[in-house]
């Protein structure tokens, strides 16, 4: 059983159509990863996709990724490459809303660590405030009670629902006034829950994704809520068979950095071993 919707979201797969056609004219280079998916990273690099080195000359081409870059960053390599901007629209919506308030009292809630977030506060001139968590927020209440600015509030694409809902409730018991700007992009809200959904119908549920990628964590969490046997690997290539045949029903999902060919292996893994299954009660 597949999840209603699984697998590449519309920013992911215009960053990989946009790498695939620059490639057709040779080697690119990258700052980073495109997408959060070793494997995909992997097949590109095979057809020509190289990480930016002391080897990439004036005049190359470079591909910005998909989680945006910061603006310092991006404005230097405009002046030495052939530059290519992958960044998800959804992305490039937060890095507007940074722009225009950051001469606000603006609030990041995101991961501090993740090249998302740290391009977004970039637009700010860093002058962003990350929340990851309820410590990180009830570290500033006291300054959010007293500022005479205006507090703006922005999120990481594909930030959990669940703790994004902590935070605002701090906020909403100490009667800070706020204005909010829902910033989680469709996509991840379509694929949690389709995966909630998925995860309450099944007997186990098999998350496809990288680890690094925070969207399809997100997911192996979500499902973890609502389902007791949930396997979060890369490609079925790393999981037992064995495993599975526990279970009567089984459910799939995937992040939007997990390609199609990922979702296709798995399912095609999963179509033999229901005809082998036949094949011994036959025999």
């Amino acid at each position: 059983m597949l999840a209603d919707a699984l697998g590449f979201c519309f920013g992911v797969q215009r960053a990989v159509k946009k790498t695939e056609h620059a490639l057709k004219d040779g080697i690119v280079y990258i700052d980073g990863m495109l997408i959060h998916n070793e494997d995909e990273v992997n097949r590109l690099n095979k057809i020509g996709l190289k990480k930016l080195s002391e080897k990439a000359s004036k005049g190359n081409t470079l591909i910005l990724r998909s989680h945006g870059t910061p603006i310092e960053k991006k404005n230097e390599y405009e002046k030495i490459f052939k530059v290519i901007d992958t960044v998800c629209p959804y992305v490039k919506a937060v890095h507007n809303l940074a722009k225009k308030f950051k001469d606000d009292y603006l609030i990041i809630f995101g991961k501090k660590t993740h090249p998302e977030v740290i391009g977004i506060n970039s637009y700010s001139n860093y002058s962003g405030i990350i929340i990851e968590d309820e410590f990180d927020l009830n570290n500033i209440i006291e300054e959010m009670l007293n500022t005479n600015k205006e507090i703006q509030i922005v999120v990481q694409t594909t930030f959990k629902k669940v703790q994004l809902d902590k935070l605002l409730s701090i906020l909403d018991e100490k009667n800070i006034e706020y204005n909010f700007h829902d910033t989680i992009c469709s996509a991840t809200k379509d694929r949690v829950n389709a995966t909630i959904k998925l995860a309450k119908a099944v007997d186990c549920v098999i998350v496809l994704g990288d680890k690094k990628s925070s969207n399809c964590t997100k997911l192996y969490e979500y499902a973890k809520m609502y389902n007791n046997n949930v396997f979060f690997i890369n490609s079925i290539k790393e999981m037992d068979i064995s495993e599975i045949l526990l279970y009567n029903r089984v459910g799939i999902t995937a992040g939007a950095s997990t390609p199609d060919w990922i979702i296709k292996e798995a399912i095609e893994k999963m179509e033999d071993m229901n005809k082998n299954e036949m094949m011994e009660a036959i025999e």
